[in-house]
């Protein structure tokens, strides 16, 4: 015969399990919620096509959706290829604090002084002399570097700070982090080749500077930019007086050395917002917006 102390504590653990399976539930569509929008962010990485895209999306979007204080990009570009294609692209370093660029990839040692694999996230406390250099503009409690690598070729650095000394410590599992790095790099790989191949096919080959394609599209963009918005564009023809002498006296090779060091010292007075191309033969044009 059941008592009624032992009804009581039925019901009690009744209501304890109920509470419990309540709590479960509760946190199962938190899960969910959060699994949505992390798929959503993969999504929007996945289907950024072009450079601005996708840096807006790591920057701007991300911290949003990882509840982080910060987020920041840094790229490896020992040769300054990415900073000039952004400066093709006209997409100023101002526009983003946190795009990086980096000459060389950054030595993470462990707590023992070895230095971890370059393939390896690495979670931890913000260390300044460590991680300063990918946060200049933000000092944060905890930190998750990802490496983007691609074919064992560093691409650069994803890095997250989060304001929570707790939020990211060694003994965290990695494999989400680590899906996030592979996803983001794929992305980073696929728009810088995109962009690239834009590039080659909008850019004189002899002197690096963009083609008469490019130079008439833009040219047509800034005149009817210019009517909408009632502003000045300017234009300017340049032909290099006597160059078939060049030629003739020095050689074709001599003359194809005449033209680089004609357009890059064009280029070198130009502002970012200018764009400079090779009109055909000797003959340069300069948009001044």
């Amino acid at each position: 015969m059941t008592s009624a102390v032992d009804t009581e504590t039925l019901i009690a653990d009744n209501q304890q399990l109920r509470s419990e399976l309540q709590d479960l539930l509760q946190q199962a569509h938190i899960n969910q919620s959060i699994i949505e929008r992390h798929q959503a962010f993969d999504l929007k990485l996945i289907g950024a096509s072009e450079f601005r895209e996708l840096i807006e999306a790591m920057l701007v979007t991300m911290p949003g959706v990882f509840n982080l204080e910060t987020v920041t990009l840094s790229l490896v570009d020992d040769d300054y290829a990415i900073q000039r294609i952004l400066r093709d692209l006209q997409i100023g370093l101002n526009e983003f604090p946190n795009l990086l660029f980096l000459k060389r990839p950054i030595a993470f040692p462990d707590e023992d002084g070895y230095r971890l694999s370059a393939e390896k996230p690495r979670l931890g406390e913000y260390i300044p002399a460590l991680h300063q250099p990918l946060f200049p503009n933000y000092q944060p409690g905890s930190v998750a570097i990802l490496p983007l690598v691609r074919q064992h070729r560093l691409l650069g650095y994803l890095a997250l700070g989060s304001a929570y000394p707790d939020r990211f410590t060694r003994k965290l599992a990695t494999d989400f982090i680590q899906r996030l790095a592979t996803v983001a790099a794929i992305c980073l790989e696929n728009v810088i080749n995109n962009e690239r191949l834009k590039h080659i096919g909008l850019t004189d080959p002899l002197t690096g500077v963009n083609n008469r394609r490019y130079i008439e599209q833009r040219m047509h963009e800034e005149v009817a930019r210019g009517q909408r918005e009632r502003s000045a564009l300017s234009c300017l023809f340049i032909d290099i007086d006597h160059f078939k002498r060049v030629n003739d006296q020095f050689g074709h090779q001599s003359g194809d050395d005449v033209l680089r060091e004609v357009a890059a010292r064009i280029k070198k007075e130009l502002r970012l917002s200018d764009a400079l191309g090779r009109f055909g033969g000797e003959e340069f044009v300069v948009l001044l917006t």
